[in-house]
């Protein structure tokens, strides 16, 4: 009877049948004409759980002052492999913008249309880049995100490497 007990409680416990926590870092960086230069930094504090198929927006923004506005998103979905997650950047516009789903990504507002969405899939330990032009102002520099999914070790601790893995990823001066 112990030996199932103790059977039973390392099966429950295992990581193959725990759920996987995920965090990550995103770096953001806008392009000038000497050099790309660090504007912020996005991550979760605590991490979250994602089961396949299962979407969580990490990091928005847009603009609320041109004429016709422009907004980001990044998602993450699950996949059915647990150290793996597909990771969304969609872009849109519009006339007035209101706020985002926080599980779909979908923005709302006036006259919104969506003018890009592309998708990566990003192991751990994986750093992807996306890029938003036009961002600062129109027909002006880039926005460049460099978007890194933690080691499972890190994520509690997400707060105190992130200036140092923004430093890591900066891109080279031109």
């Amino acid at each position: 009877m112990k030996i199932i007990a103790v059977l039973i409680l390392t099966i429950a416990t295992s990581n193959s049948w725990a759920e996987e926590r995920f965090n990550h870092i995103t770096c953001e960086y806008q392009k000038t004409p000497l050099a790309w230069e660090f504007m912020a930094v996005d991550y979760n504090r605590e991490g979250f759980e994602l089961r396949p198929g299962e979407s969580k927006a990490i990091v928005s923004a847009w603009t609320t002052t041109r004429v016709k506005n422009l907004g980001f998103c990044v998602s993450l979905r699950g996949t059915s492999t647990p150290s793996t997650v597909e990771t969304i950047l969609t872009v849109f516009e519009g006339s007035d913008i209101f706020g985002i789903d926080y599980d779909s990504c979908q923005p709302s507002g006036a006259n919104i249309s969506i003018i890009k969405k592309e998708t990566l899939i990003t192991r751990r330990g994986d750093v992807v880049e996306m890029f938003v032009d036009n961002w600062w102002d129109e027909g002006q520099p880039m926005l460049l995100l460099k978007h890194y999914i933690s080691q499972q070790l890190e994520n509690a601790k997400v707060s105190e490497i992130a200036p140092a893995k923004c430093a890591e990823l900066k891109p080279p001066s031109r």
